[in-house]
């Protein structure tokens, strides 16, 4: 998979990574994790609140976010062949997203 969008804005490069966009309380999140460099980074509206090399496979971040605490996880399943994103605030799952 060289360069992918899947209707779910999980978009997939060789040059720019993975990049995972949704939006939770009318605030957009993006998390997006380098090719090269494994670098994760998610911002929140326009501040940069994860800036950190992660070489996983999944990778889970705490956010804060319109004053409810977010847990991002996203990563790669079944040796990469899926892409995928779960986010849940409070607990309880506000967005999911794969692409295979």
């Amino acid at each position: 998979m060289l360069n992918s969008i899947s209707p779910d804005n999980i978009s997939l490069s060789i040059r720019n990574g993975l990049r995972i966009r949704f939006v939770y309380k009318s605030i957009p999140i993006v998390v997006h994790q380098a090719s090269w460099s494994f670098r994760e980074r998610i911002w929140v509206g326009d501040k940069l609140v994860v800036n950190e090399l992660g070489v996983r496979m999944v990778s889970t971040h705490v956010l804060q976010v319109a004053g409810d605490r977010v847990e991002v996880t996203f990563g790669y399943r079944d040796w990469m062949a899926e892409i995928f994103l779960e986010a849940r605030a409070n607990g309880q799952l506000i967005h999911s997203a794969s692409h295979e």
